[in-house]
């Protein structure tokens, strides 16, 4: 844990904290199932706005986020109390964000567009120092 920010133990902390008590592990492992799954709906939306202009984005996105979730990877993470599913949470929130910035300039205005990249920009930052890996 020396290169990362421990962001993630003070989420589980704060679970900890709410849920004290011997099965307190319980809150954390729920989190981190909630993460997981919060993560499948920004890699749902990345995929929506990656392939806006195909008329089949929906089913390609329900698809794609549907095999994201058989994973083992995506399943492990996302069962333990770890830093490596707060990684893919704020990686996936960074991809939907940035993916948004990207809309033609008909559709979104510029200052719109640049707070997308920088909201993106920053959570790309926040998994970077979630999990320096």
């Amino acid at each position: 844990y020396m290169f990362s920010s421990d962001m993630h133990l003070y989420l589980y902390g704060f679970t900890d904290r709410i849920f004290a008590g011997p099965n307190s592990y319980l809150a954390a492992r729920t989190l981190a199932a909630i993460m997981g799954l919060l993560s499948l709906w920004l890699y749902y939306g990345f995929v929506r706005n990656l392939f806006a202009r195909n008329t089949d984005s929906k089913s390609i996105a329900e698809l794609s986020t549907l095999l994201l979730a058989l994973t083992v990877p995506h399943t492990f993470i996302s069962q333990f109390a770890t830093y490596d599913v707060l990684c893919f949470l704020f990686f996936t929130a960074a991809l939907m964000l940035l993916s948004k910035s990207l809309v033609p300039f008909e559709v979104m205005s510029v200052s719109k567009q640049v707070l997308f990249a920088l909201a993106g920009s920053s959570c790309f930052a926040f998994a970077v120092l979630a999990k320096y890996i």
